[in-house]
């Protein structure tokens, strides 16, 4: 295998969130657990792709799979945090534009052999737009002191993910030449 040190810290960045969860998962409460599961499926999916590109064994459709099993993950930690109703509404919504875009740009695509941008774009914003929603709700509900809290943390880290993520995956067609090509290869 000989990648570049970009992919390399692409497909290893997922390391250093397993490790922080190791080391403190038994102080997590039942929030922080789905969370720490999350962390490890991840984890498990990201070095079943660093194999499968190392075996040279198209490795797209993995990618592709995960934006509806991400997206719903991930929404249901953040209903978890934040039930407000209106929230709860926003949620159900959002995954659901999630899914119908996944599902008519991956037919329209020709299948999940090509990584699908225009899903994952929509993806990064929408969890973006409801994270920044939970966070708020957040704020209102610890009267500002949402530092201490680790909700904020993980909302917090997930938002600054997404909302980084969007730009790359928008612009993600742009972005693949020579150097960039290993990153989409081990993903």
């Amino acid at each position: 295998m000989n990648y570049s040190i970009h992919a390399l810290i692409s497909a290893t960045s997922i390391l250093l969130p397993f490790g922080i969860g190791w080391t403190v998962r038994s102080s997590f409460n039942y929030a922080a657990r789905l969370f720490w599961v999350y962390i490890i499926f991840l984890t498990l999916v990201q070095l079943g792709m660093i194999w499968m590109a190392g075996t040279r064994i198209t490795n797209i459709w993995v990618l592709n799979l995960m934006i509806p099993i991400q997206s719903a993950w991930l929404l249901y930690l953040l209903y978890h945090w934040d039930k407000r109703t209106s929230v709860v509404s926003y949620m159900l919504v959002g995954f659901l534009s999630i899914a119908i875009v996944w599902l008519i740009s991956t037919v329209v695509m020709g299948g999940l052999q090509e990584l699908n941008f225009i899903a994952l774009s929509v993806q990064c914003v929408i969890i973006s737009i409801l994270c920044l929603m939970t966070l708020y709700g957040l704020t209102e509900s610890q009267k500002g002191i949402v530092h201490q809290n680790e909700r904020f943390w993980f909302i917090l880290g997930l938002l600054l993910y997404f909302a980084g993520t969007s730009l790359f995956y928008t612009l993600g067609t742009v972005l693949v030449d020579d150097t960039t090509r290993p990153v989409w290869i081990i993903h």
